[in-house]
Parts: C-alpha cells; sequence; structure tokens
C-alpha cells in the first residue's frame, strides 16, 4: 500500500480541473471549482462535488448529487430512468415512476462494465 500512496505523490495522473468546451452544462447545476469535466461530458441541473472527475461521455441527469473525490469513468449515465414496470390485465407494460433521485457519496469510484 505504501508503494502505491507514493507513486500517487510521485505521478499525479488525476486530469486538471476545468470544464471541456464540448461539454455540456445545465445553468443551475452546481460544480465545485476544481472538478474535471471531460469531453461530451452532460450534466443537467446537479451538483458535483470538489475534485471530482467526470470523464468524457459522461451523462448526469438532473436531480444527482455527487459527492468530493469522485471519479466518473467514460461513457457513465448516473440517474437515468430505471428498468422498473408492471404489465396491465390487458397484456401492456405500464412503466412505473421512478421518485428520488441518485445520491453518491465521497471518493467513489463509478466505471461502466
Amino acid at each position: 500500500m505504501v508503494f502505491y500512496r507514493l507513486c500517487g505523490y510521485l505521478f499525479d495522473t488525476r486530469p486538471k480541473a476545468g470544464i471541456h468546451p464540448t461539454a455540456i452544462i445545465h445553468p443551475e447545476a452546481e460544480i465545485a471549482d476544481d472538478v474535471h469535466v471531460g469531453p461530451y461530458a452532460v450534466i443537467g441541473r446537479s451538483r458535483i462535488g470538489a475534485r471530482t472527475e467526470i470523464h468524457a461521455h459522461v451523462v448526469i441527469v438532473d436531480g444527482c448529487i455527487i459527492g468530493e473525490r469522485v471519479v466518473i469513468e467514460p461513457n457513465s449515465c448516473i440517474g437515468a430512468t430505471g428498468v422498473a414496470w408492471i404489465w396491465s390485465a390487458q397484456g401492456e407494460r405500464v412503466i412505473l415512476p421512478q421518485l428520488g433521485g441518485v445520491q453518491i457519496g465521497d471518493e467513489v469510484f463509478w466505471e461502466l462494465m
């Protein structure tokens, strides 16, 4: 563990803070000053904590709360409508509304598998 911590100090691979010009950010989104937002990321009306890395092509929909020092890897989607439905007596699919939002705590690593 000491070796990896030492390497982390010697070779900082974190991307620089800033919002890529191709990113689309909702005007009411709350984003800390030292956040990295990669190319073609889309951020809805959400809150993003300090030192968070949002990589290329990530989508964060309205109502999400992302903590501090979170890493969201490319092509991830946070807060999308879930797959929740039931079948009516007539055999038709009825989509159930998704209540609430997504909250990700501090120091979380998220990648699309």
